[in-house]
């Protein structure tokens, strides 16, 4: 947490989080390949991405919509994220047991991970244009 913390000070908290993101998509990928002390190096970069998810979360939503706003913006997040949150655990287990190994339901993570990054880049890069530009963008 604090490593994001003093990124989300540098960088900014949408592209801490979008770094932490993408690490994370290619972490989940990496733990179908790695082996030995490897594997253990690719646990721990995964829990350093992990740990702050929820802060970074917050803070690149209140550094996007506003501190006016960021109450509905959990909320919509939230929304999205929640059949993920409660479903997700319980399919992976479906998974392991059709296919008897957990390659499925690593590279399904790896791949929402990369699609949740790159909506936030992509929401990130919007909200960074004029008004102007993003209406008549949309």
């Amino acid at each position: 947490t604090p490593l994001f913390g003093w990124l989300a000070d540098r960088l900014g908290p949408p592209s801490a989080l979008i770094l932490s993101g993408g690490i994370q998509a290619v972490g989940w990928s990496l733990l179908l390949v790695v082996k030995g002390p490897a594997l253990l190096l690719t646990a721990a970069m995964l829990g350093i991405c992990c740990t702050p998810l929820v802060t970074l979360h917050g803070a690149a939503l209140t550094a996007l919509f506003g501190h006016a706003t960021v109450a509905r913006a959990m909320g919509y997040s939230y929304l999205c994220k929640l059949p993920f949150i409660f479903g997700f655990g319980p399919m992976a287990g479906a998974m392991f047991d059709t296919t008897g190994d957990y390659r499925m339901p690593f590279l399904l993570c790896s791949g929402l991970m990369a699609c949740a990054t790159l909506c936030f880049l992509a929401l990130s890069v919007v909200s960074r244009q004029p008004k102007g530009k993003r209406t008549a963008a949309a």
